[in-house]
């Protein structure tokens, strides 16, 4: 069964395409309040267009929490991990017709202090149903995170990394430590990056 349905059979949403160019085709599972600060946001897709087709070999994106941004444009986030698909350059040498973007909190901020107050994790769906399906991962959440916040290396995600890290990539900042996605230079194997411990607690 296909991430989004997954996702969408275990929450309570409904899915919107958002956005449809020439270089993406983005769609999001979200809930009633999605324009809200209020509210949540538990996957979004992308799909490279000039992929639309084969439509097969996706990754699956972890970051913090989503942020509130034009509905109409994509993010920086998203812009750099996009770039470095249609160019190839992650750093496992593979190559994805697009990604699923989850977060370990489905709460929509602009920084992570709110998600101790109102915390929706994911991580439920995450380590029950995505290391069940077989695809590559992106780390984008960065050691930014407080302690309590963090996912554990104890979780079933923290298990599988440790022992496939060959399945898992991380945004880098140029020191090749492990950085949130929007600030990252590059996307490398998680195995050659710096800094990985602290991006759990």
């Amino acid at each position: 069964m296909p991430l989004i349905s997954v996702v969408q059979n275990s929450v309570n949403c409904r899915k919107t395409t958002i956005l449809s160019n020439n270089i993406v085709v983005r769609e999001v599972l979200h809930d009633q309040a999605y324009i809200n600060k209020a509210s949540n946001k538990y996957l979004e897709k992308i799909t490279l267009n000039n992929n639309i087709e084969r439509h097969k070999n996706f990754l699956i994106v972890i970051g913090g929490n989503p942020a509130l941004c034009n509905e109409l444009l994509i993010d920086k986030t998203n812009q750099k991990i996009i770039e470095a698909l249609n160019n190839n350059m992650v750093g496992n040498g593979k190559t994805y017709d697009g990604y699923y973007l989850m977060n370990l909190y489905s709460n929509i901020s602009s920084n992570y202090k709110a998600l101790c107050q109102n915390p929706c994790s994911m991580m439920p769906i995450i380590d029950q149903n995505v290391l069940n399906l077989n695809y590559d991962i992106l780390i984008i959440w960065g050691p930014g995170l407080t302690n309590k916040l963090k996912p554990s290396l104890n979780s079933k995600i923290g298990k599988f990394i440790t022992k496939n890290p060959s399945n898992v990539i991380v945004s880098v900042d140029k020191s090749n430590n492990a950085c949130h996605g929007c600030r990252a230079s590059n996307y490398i194997k998680y195995s050659n990056a710096k800094n990985t411990r602290n991006l759990w607690r």
